[in-house]
């Protein structure tokens, strides 16, 4: 249930603190910019197609610089200097939105910060004005007339700057000097948890075992999230991991291979294929001995939909962004059957 709670702030309007951030979050002048900061924005300068140029200087600061914030002092809500966030690679939330503008700015692109809220998302806009209302500092883009967001801390994302997700934050403060009221934001298509599973079960003969092959396809959110796990954890641990999965339904389960990865980043699409022996697909029935039976699971389905934890509730029920599951299992049996 809700807690009431009373609010005070010093700022009469959002305008006041676009305008309170406005000195912080103004790129500086290319002039003042290190040689080594230049020097990486000649290189982005000479990617001939404009829009691998954006996404160029977009990767740099997600991949290339390490997500880490010294929140002390100033530092809890004051970028440090383009330069410095080069020279160390590091950064937090507002040091590398700070950078990306920076280097977009160089490259006569128009971008600038943008406050959100990760915690009260689209709430925030029944806030009192204040920056405490805001935990995330993300970056708009202008490109001919259609505006961006894109999340400087998000490593691993790929596709087009239209199909990368910036999170479910509903309103965002745009640092700008013409900035009067918050602005909604239009969640892309790599927004959506795009997940699709097929299982394949394959029985040549009711007295053997069946093998099983998944085909796992993940886009949007879902491949920046598998791609970051699969460049985190170790093969050997993924491949226990998911093999425990399965052995939680069928004991017998055998690994016949580790798993292959494709990821076509050009459309943010990563595939997954892993391959198995069921020595236990079939089960004897105790009171019918002639009778065989088999049991499946689509586990995908339960993803993000479990029973939430208080069911007598008052206020609303939040779900994770928003999801496309697809759950297939295909069993080929042994001969053929009317059905």
């Amino acid at each position: 249930d809700q807690t009431p709670y009373v609010s005070v702030s010093e700022f009469e309007t959002w305008a006041d603190v676009a305008n309170w951030a406005l000195p912080m979050y103004t790129a500086p002048a290319v002039s003042s910019l290190s040689p080594a900061l230049k020097t990486k924005i000649d290189e982005l300068r000479a990617i001939p197609d404009p829009a691998k140029r954006v996404l160029a200087a977009v990767e740099f600061v997600q991949d290339g610089v390490r997500y880490f914030g010294v929140e002390l002092g100033t530092g809890s809500h004051k970028p440090r200097h383009p330069n410095d966030t080069f020279a160390t690679r590091y950064g937090d939330c507002k040091d590398k939105a700070l950078l990306l503008v920076s280097l977009l700015k160089a490259l006569n692109i128009k971008a600038y910060p943008a406050f959100v809220s990760g915690t009260n998302n689209k709430a925030v806009a029944q806030a009192l004005p204040s920056p405490l209302a805001f935990d995330h500092v993300i970056t708009r883009i202008d490109i001919a007339g259609k505006s961006y967001w894109i999340d400087g801390t998000r490593s691993y994302q790929r596709g087009s700057l239209d199909n990368r997700a910036s999170g479910s934050y509903g309103s965002a403060l745009v640092i700008t000097p013409d900035t009067h009221d918050l602005t909604e934001m239009v969640a892309s298509s790599g927004q959506v948890y795009d997940a699709d599973i097929t299982e394949t079960f394959t029985t040549s003969d009711y007295l053997k075992p069946a093998s099983l092959k998944v085909v796992e396809i993940y886009q949007g959110a879902a491949a920046e999230s598998r791609r970051h796990t699969y460049a985190s954890i170790a093969r050997t641990e993924l491949d226990r991991h998911q093999l425990n999965r399965y052995a939680r339904l069928y004991p017998g389960i055998e690994q016949v291979s580790s798993y292959v990865l494709t990821d076509d980043i050009a459309n943010n699409t990563l595939t997954i294929t892993r391959e198995y022996n069921v020595s236990d697909f079939w089960e004897k029935d105790e009171d019918e001995p002639n009778k065989l039976s088999y049991s499946i699971y689509a586990h995908l389905v339960g993803y993000g939909v479990d029973t939430p934890r208080y069911i007598r509730r008052k206020s609303p029920l939040a779900l994770d962004n928003p999801i496309k599951l697809k759950h297939k299992v295909a069993i080929i049996m042994p001969g053929e059957y009317n059905i």
